[in-house]
């Protein structure tokens, strides 16, 4: 996603877009922070 701009310049954005998972987590590995999706109906990108 670029932007939340829709065509009249209103910020929107379609829930539709989204996916499924069971849960979304921020962790921490070495020095890195990552975002982990697990349980998704789709394990393909």
């Amino acid at each position: 996603v670029l932007t939340f701009a829709d065509m009249e310049g209103e910020e929107t954005f379609d829930p539709s877009f989204l996916g499924y998972a069971d849960e979304v987590a921020e962790e921490r590995i070495a020095d890195d922070d990552v975002i982990m999706v697990k349980g998704t109906k789709n394990t393909s990108a």
